[in-house]
């Protein structure tokens, strides 16, 4: 179980563990398993390099798929930041440096949650 601290940080993050569990079904123990996973997925990771090459389509990608991890683990702020950069993307336009940067900054502030449990 997800102590009350804990999920005092992760709504700090912007998160919303109520509706990370409800996605799925309740399952408190599922989801802690799935957050404890987050850290090791690539998909950020990959969006970064992307763009440092220029490789936007292959960022676009990486992004659209962040977006949909971040919601189905009720990671709220991050998608909202990730919807912009992906609709930019749609948009044949790049994510705003901004953006890029508020993605960056709660992206490592989860991860650095989520690592403590």
């Amino acid at each position: 179980m997800l102590e009350i601290k804990l999920k005092e940080q992760l709504a700090g993050a912007g998160m919303n563990v109520e509706d990370g569990v409800e996605r799925v079904s309740g399952n408190e123990a599922l989801y802690i398993k799935l957050l404890k996973k987050f850290p090791n997925d690539k998909n950020y990771e990959r969006f970064v390099e992307s763009m440092k090459s220029g490789a936007h389509d292959d960022a676009a990608i990486y992004m659209h798929t962040l977006k949909g991890l971040s919601a189905n683990l009720g990671m709220n702020k991050l998608y909202e930041y990730c919807c912009e950069a992906d609709a930019d993307f749609k948009a044949g336009n790049l994510p705003l440096p901004s953006n890029i940067e508020k993605i960056r900054e709660n992206y490592t502030k989860i991860v650095e949650i989520i690592t403590e449990i």
